[in-house]
């Protein structure tokens, strides 16, 4: 378990956040800072521990809960929450913590949050094979093999489903943790899945990725 955590400064800017009452702001910096929050964000806790640890009434605390959980800031299910954000504010993604990553996600008791995961970070989750310094994006080319067959759909094909396919294209990881620091301000996993379903439509390669990607971040912004 980490001793620390990242939260970027660009935290304090979001509109969202800005609206937040203060009681809520110190719910949410709770969930992040937590010893009971994993490397994946993911912590199973009481309402009555959450208000004992930050001072909140309990009441409070399920409601600030419930507010988050609309806005699409968590995910709760059967006492374990995951907070969606908590990957991307971490300041690395080296292969290391990468590894342990995935080795972390198994473990995750709920389904809801395991394949909440997956669908937002495809492209640090995804089941294909990849050099053990690189994360993947999708080269455009032709689907029309894989979808020549159909398989039946079962709880495992659908979480495998969010595995990106073998012919994509790898980026270095250093790329993606200069990316997350040169636009602060836009959630870059969520633009790359954007990235990923343009792609899947349009059928087009990208040959020059990093020049592409800042175009569509800058644009993001």
């Amino acid at each position: 378990m980490a001793t620390y955590r990242t939260i970027r400064m660009a935290f304090w800017n979001n509109p969202a956040i800005e609206d937040m009452p203060p009681e809520q702001k110190l719910l949410y910096l709770y969930l992040f800072t937590s010893p009971n929050t994993n490397n994946l964000g993911v912590l199973s806790v009481t309402v009555r521990k959450i208000a004992f640890e930050t001072g909140l009434d309990e009441d409070d605390v399920r409601e600030f809960l419930e507010d988050l959980e609309f806005d699409g800031r968590i995910v709760m299910e059967d006492g374990d929450i995951w907070v969606c954000g908590f990957i991307r504010h971490q300041c690395s993604t080296s292969p290391k913590i990468l590894t342990s990553l995935r080795a972390l996600l198994p473990t995750v008791e709920s389904a809801a949050i395991r394949r909440a995961i997956l669908k937002r970070y495809p492209h640090l989750f995804g089941a294909a094979p990849y050099p053990s310094d690189r994360v993947s994006l999708p080269s455009g080319e032709s689907e029309r093999e894989r979808e020549k067959e159909t398989p039946i759909r079962t709880p495992e094909r659908e979480r495998a489903s969010f595995a990106p396919p073998v012919e994509e294209k790898a980026i270095p990881l250093h790329l993606l943790v200069a990316l997350q620091h040169d636009f602060p301000d836009v959630d870059v996993d969520a633009e790359i899945l954007r990235i990923r379903e343009w792609q899947a439509k349009k059928r087009q390669p990208v040959h020059n990725w990093a020049s592409f990607l800042r175009t569509w971040l800058s644009n993001a912004v």
